[in-house]
């Protein structure tokens, strides 16, 4: 029966591999390819839109849009709106003209320069639109070229935020032009009602044949370009009506725009419900746009899309008409559209409108808006005003994020004001963001949201670090990545807006991966020989604060699908600081820990005769002064205070969290360096998320997986790939390293960069394009997430991954020993070598750390153990391998270990060296870094791994072998499954 299973489970293997090698996406990265997608704006990806300006008498109007190439997709949005032919110019971001000259690096000095020089200089526009990009950083050739453009050919010029120049300065000494672009019709929009239209800077001017218009708004995202970012407007209907106002700046600057209607005195009024209502919009005299039609159309937060009120015909001096305001009461604004006999839109206003009505409700609110789990009682209470009787009904309904409605309930009339009604709190699917509408009847609506935690974590998650922030374009990334299988997106606290981008990324689906208030040493380097730092670990004060940020901050997050808290990558505890604060908190920890000065003396060697002589100093000091016992404890205790920041950190997230649930861990560390870090095995059992790099230290990849069976609290684990240059242009490693990271048991892939980094010259290889679509090499590897997790994520994880008996010594004071041989790079070698050579034949290993061997119970899971360059070796860990050996154990060393004791004190390896032998017992020597020069040389690279083969005989309990004693970089993993199948 387990042979049957093994059979099918290894034909079904291969067959998915087979399968998903055979699709549409090339087999190899093209540099130029790359390129001519990243800069070629599709409309692939249709955001929701209007359709209202479609047709138009504009549909041949030239438009080139210059700006910062995260900021693109407005072009792409403003197409969607408007039929202009609108072409797109690329710079690096708002401080830069280019980027970094690299392969793969779409906007390096040449690759930019080239298209403008195509597009810029042997193209005519009527409007050319610059934003974002500061005038100062155009070349002068390009300034001088885009400026004669205005003056003799009669282009346009739309200047959108291009900071101050000396040029503009001039150009605008003068202002003689300022259209008209309408806003202060649009009370109803986030944008005006807060105040910024008079901060908003519009002039213009008449240059030679053209006209130049500067348009800066008052606040813009980095991913923004054409339109202002306020971050509590409503993106769901107020986005379209900024858009057209830039659509109507850049008409203007062609001299294509007039207004068919003159404005109405005073806010339009219409009672919701009343039939018969007169409109009359006189004409403007001096018009020469021969409107046909008027279509009156009402926008507001409960009707984004748009209600129509009138289609008005047949004017002679005005459109008049008679509408019905079928809409709840608010304020609205009215879009009065007007067409041409053919149809097509020839020019648009907008009015203030006012809807009043009878009755209203005029609060709606929760006295709580977060609950643990579905089924909680949730209460809502609602005040209403007016002549609201038992004919008028009060419906709830409740809303997912993709707008189904999940629960509807209509509540017993009362002729109470304030009334108060309950509902349990539906399952989170999609999201734990959920909208409740209140509808009185047709005359009034009111909405609030709510979240219901509990919602179900993909069996292998998807993840990735972007740029974005939590303004409109970014909420379309956060769609594109969701609807291209990312469940999980890395925030940082550099931006200060989470309090709108939490419940955001929960709008779109995406669970958050917010950066944690993680610790980073302020170094005092007025002394180099002995550093200090300014934010001390020791110092109540300093830790007193962090809490109460973290706390601020998880409060925000928790409410909505936090996956994980992170530090942001590359944090490191900086190696210790040597301030009297932290000495004699040392001094009090190592009276703790040996409780006398007699016992401390005996382990260290020393002869102090209190513990307040203890005086720790840098390792330089301590190596040419002979006490490194001393410095590595000082080190060790830094360790454990660094790891207590992250304990204090993770517990105030579960605080925070209303099932009392967090998960917190570092990013992208695991380098073997004593000053980095910690030891990895102290670190997993203090935290219960980690993440990896996959090229720093490759040994720390499966130290962490072997670990893992010690520290079964570390849900999540994660690694970094992606948009490195080497890996992204590498599609046989983008198709293969999520399933490496599945089978070395990480739950995800952490995908860096998603989108543009705004921080600095880094623009290629994204896991998207500026305008959505995901490019070429995330869909290489998003292919195979999708299909891992369609059945072999979970069957993994429910499954225990094989060895061969093998264990692999991980000593973290050999990690410390090594630094202070200077012998760093012989460590990791001697790691990645043995890993090399397992794995090449056939072999599986767990990684074993010394505190693991205490009570001997390892020895019944290995027959096998490697001491990779041990130069440290406890009395314990020495007194447990020798039990193993009497056992029947085999241990194999590539040189003799313990030249060093668990204190750095000498050690047992002058004892140990009669006993190591290269031909025979259970001691062998073997020096195993060679095989790395002969790994990829047939015969040598075969010889070497029968070598082994052979050593390893009679220790090793294979169920599948590789034919031939193995293969390189071809690694075989089994898994026991739970039916008790084999899954190879």
């Amino acid at each position: 029966m387990t042979h049957a299973l093994l059979l099918a489970m290894s034909l079904l293997f291969c067959c998915q591999f087979g399968h998903l090698n055979a699709d549409e996406l090339p087999s190899s990265f093209d540099e130029h390819r790359f390129y001519q997608q990243y800069h070629a704006l599709s409309n692939e990806v249709v955001t929701p839109h209007l359709t209202w300006s479609k047709p138009s008498v504009w549909s041949d109007l030239r438009v080139l849009v210059i700006a910062p190439s995260w900021g693109q997709r407005e072009t792409v949005e403003l197409q969607q709106r408007f039929d202009f032919q609108i072409s797109s110019l690329m710079t690096l971001r708002h401080n830069a003209f280019a980027g970094l000259t690299s392969i793969g690096s779409p906007l390096s000095p040449d690759q930019v320069t080239s298209y403008f020089e195509r597009d810029l200089l042997e193209k005519q526009y009527d409007v050319i639109v610059i934003s974002r990009t500061e005038w100062r950083l155009f070349p002068s050739q390009y300034r001088y070229d885009i400026l004669n453009k205005v003056y003799q050919e009669g282009c346009g010029l739309l200047l959108i935020n291009t900071g101050k120049h000396q040029e503009l300065d001039q150009l605008f000494a003068k202002t003689a032009w300022k259209p008209d672009l309408g806003f202060a019709n649009l009370e109803a929009l986030g944008y005006v009602r807060n105040g910024n239209v008079p901060k908003t800077k519009i002039a213009g001017v008449v240059f030679g044949k053209g006209r130049v218009l500067r348009l800066d708004w008052r606040a813009m995202s980095s991913q923004m370009i054409l339109t202002p970012w306020q971050g509590n407007y409503d993106f769901d209907w107020e986005y379209d009506h900024y858009l057209a106002i830039t659509a109507k700046a850049i008409l203007a600057c062609a001299g294509k725009f007039q207004d068919v209607l003159q404005a109405p005195e005073q806010v339009i009024n219409l009672q919701s419900g009343l039939g018969g209502q007169m409109l009359n919009f006189p004409i403007v005299k001096e018009n020469s746009i021969p409107a046909k039609t008027l279509e009156l159309l009402a926008f507001s937060e409960h009707v984004p899309q748009g209600h129509q009120l009138a289609m008005l015909t047949n004017p002679s001096d005005r459109f008049s008409g008679a509408i019905e305001a079928g809409l709840p009461a608010g304020a609205y604004v009215m879009l009065a559209v007007s067409r041409d006999e053919s149809g097509r839109v020839c020019s648009w206003q907008t009015f203030p409108l006012q809807v009043t009505s009878p009755c209203r409700i005029s609060s709606l609110s929760l006295p709580k808006d977060a609950f643990a789990k579905a089924g909680d009682r949730i209460e809502v209470k609602v005040q209403l005003e007016g002549a609201f009787n038992a004919e008028v009904p009060l419906l709830a309904e409740v809303y997912d994020i993709n707008g189904r409605l999940v629960l509807q309930q209509k509540i017993p009339y009362s002729d109470a004001a304030e009334q108060t009604f309950h509902f349990p709190a539906p399952y989170p699917l999609s999201s734990c963001l959920f909208r409740l509408k209140l509808s009185l009847g047709n005359w009034s609506t009111q909405s609030c949201s709510f979240t219901v935690q509990g919602r179900e974590r993909p069996a292998f998650s998807f993840g990735a670090w972007v740029e974005s922030q939590a303004c409109y374009i970014s909420y379309r990334f956060y769609q594109s990545m969701a609807a291209n299988g990312i469940d999980g997106i890395f925030y940082s606290n550099a931006r200060g807006d989470r309090k709108v981008a939490a419940p955001l990324l929960a709008k779109t689906g995406l669970f958050s991966i917010p950066e944690f208030y993680y610790y980073k040493p302020n170094r005092d380097k007025s002394n180099p020989e002995a550093p200090v730092n300014r934010n001390n670990l020791n110092a109540p004060e300093f830790l007193a604060e962090q809490r109460r940020k973290m706390q601020e901050l998880a409060q925000v997050w928790a409410k909505y699908d936090v996956h994980c808290y992170t530090d942001g990558s590359d944090k490191s505890r900086g190696g210790n600081s040597f301030d009297p604060l932290s000495k004699e908190t040392f001094r009090n920890w190592m009276q703790n820990r040996y409780k006398s000065i007699q016992a401390l003396n005996a382990k260290l060697g020393t002869s102090f005769q209190t513990f307040a002589e203890l005086d720790p100093q840098p390792l330089e000091i301590s190596r040419a002064s002979g006490n490194l016992p001393l410095w590595i404890e000082y080190n060790r205790f830094f360790e454990e205070r660094f790891l207590n920041y992250f304990k204090e950190m993770l517990q105030v997230a579960k605080d925070a969290d209303l099932n009392g649930e967090a998960w917190l861990g570092p990013d992208g560390f695991g380098r073997l360096d004593p000053f980095e870090f910690s030891g990895m095995y102290q670190l997993l059992k203090t935290v219960n998320y980690y993440n990896l790099y996959t090229y720093q230290d490759p040994p720390q990849m499966e130290i962490g997986r072997s670990l893992l069976q010690y520290c079964p609290q570390v849900k999540f684990r994660t690694i970094y790939a992606g948009s490195y240059g080497n890996q992204y242009m590498n599609y046989v490693f983008m198709r293969t390293i999520p399933w490496y990271m599945l089978f070395h048991d990480y739950t995800g892939f952490f995908w860096y960069m998603g989108n543009g980094k705004l921080t600095y010259s880094s623009e290629g290889c994204m896991a998207f394009m500026p305008d959505l679509r995901p490019s070429e090499g995330f869909q290489v590897a998003a292919k195979q997430i999708a299909e891992l997790r369609r059945g072999l994520a979970p069957l993994v994880a429910a499954s225990k991954r094989q060895h061969d008996q093998i264990a692999i010594l991980y000593c973290n004071t050999s990690v410390a020993a090594a630094t202070v041989r200077k012998q760093e790079n012989t460590l990791r070698r001697s790691f990645s070598v043995l890993q090399q050579l397992l794995e090449d034949s056939g072999l599986q290993y767990d990684y074993l750390p010394p505190e693991e061997m205490g009570n001997g119970s390892w020895k019944q899971n290995y027959r096998v153990l490697f001491l990779p360059f041990a130069l440290s070796l406890s009395q314990s860990t020495l007194a447990s391998i020798e039990e193993f050996v009497k056992d029947g154990g085999l241990v194999i060393a590539d040189c003799v270990p313990g030249e060093f004791d668990d204190v750095l004190r000498p050690g047992p390896a002058k004892m140990l060296e009669g006993r190591f032998q290269p031909e025979s017992g259970n001691w062998r020597l073997y020096d195993w870094k060679t095989y790395s020069k002969v790994r990829k040389k047939q015969k040598q690279g075969t010889e070497a791994r029968q070598q082994l083969l052979a050593l390893l005989s009679g220790y090793r309990t294979s169920r599948t072998q590789l034919h031939g004693g193995g293969m390189v970089e071809v690694e075989k993993i089994e898994y026991q499954l739970p039916s008790g199948g084999l899954l190879i």
